[in-house]
Parts: C-alpha cells; sequence; structure tokens
C-alpha cells in the first residue's frame, strides 16, 4: 500500500496534468479562435482587395468608355466641321460666281444703255443734219431761183435794149 500522501500526490499530480490539459485546450482554442479570426480577417481583406479591384476595372472600363464616346464625339464634330468648311466654300464659291455674273449683267446693260443713247444721238444728230440739209436745199432753191430770176431779167433788158 502506498502512503496517503503518494495518493495526495498523485492526486495533486493529475490535478496538475488536468490543469495543464484545460491549460492546454484552453490555449489551443484561443490559438484556434485567433488562428480563425486571423483567417477570417485575411478572407475579408482578400474579398475587399477584390472587389477594390473590381471597382477599378470598372471605373477604368467607364473611363475607356466615355475615352471612346468622346473620341467618337471628337470624330463626329470634326466630321461636321469639314462639312462646315466646306459648304462655307461652296457658299462662297456661288457668291463669287453670283458677283462675277452681276458684274457682266452690269456691263451688259451699260453697254445697252449706251448703245441706246449712241443710236439716240446718232439718230438726234441725223436729224440735226437733216434739217440742215433741208434748210441749205431751201436756200440754194431760193437763190438759184433768185439767179433765174435775175438771168431772166437781164436777158429781157438785153433783149430791149
Amino acid at each position: 500500500a502506498l502512503p496517503i500522501y503518494w495518493g495526495d500526490q498523485l492526486t495533486e499530480k493529475q490535478q496538475e496534468k488536468a490543469f495543464e490539459e484545460e491549460e492546454k485546450r484552453h490555449y489551443e482554442n484561443e490559438y484556434e479562435i485567433a488562428r480563425r479570426e486571423a483567417l477570417e480577417r485575411m478572407k475579408q481583406e482578400e474579398e475587399r482587395r477584390k472587389q477594390a479591384e473590381k471597382d477599378r476595372a470598372e471605373i477604368l472600363r467607364r473611363q475607356m468608355e466615355d475615352l471612346k464616346l468622346g473620341e467618337l464625339e471628337a470624330k463626329k464634330l470634326k466630321k461636321e466641321q469639314d462639312n462646315l468648311l466646306r459648304q462655307q466654300w461652296e457658299l462662297e464659291e456661288m457668291e463669287e460666281e453670283r458677283k462675277k455674273m452681276e458684274e457682266r449683267r452690269k456691263k451688259i446693260e451699260l453697254g445697252r444703255f449706251l448703245s441706246r443713247q449712241y443710236n439716240t444721238q446718232l439718230k438726234w444728230r441725223a436729224q440735226q443734219i437733216q434739217e440742215e440739209l433741208e434748210m441749205d436745199m431751201k436756200i440754194l432753191s431760193a437763190l438759184i431761183e433768185k439767179e433765174d430770176e435775175d438771168e431772166l431779167l437781164r436777158s429781157r433788158q438785153i433783149g430791149r435794149a
């Protein structure tokens, strides 16, 4: 038989061992809890990182889309500007052509006006010359008639003498 103190010692040892095992389980549980919490934090951090990456990718995609739209808008505006410049050039050409035609029309009208004025002056001058010629003819007729009368008188006087 073992002495009593051995039994106490044994119980003490068993208690100590049980306490150590309890403490070990307690630490293992704390370690496991800490490990799980760390894993959970790591998992959440990874999810946040993935979400942030996803968000950045979405922002980048939108920026690229906006950039493409901007480029399309810029191309559209450039095309419109080119069209407007071409139309402006065509309008300027048409205006220039219109001015040339207006100038030609004015020259033709001026030519007609000058021609009519010249013809009117010619007719007026011809009429004036005609009237002067008729006057000269009357004067000449009157002179000839007078000369004939004078000749007749002379020949009568010569005949009487």
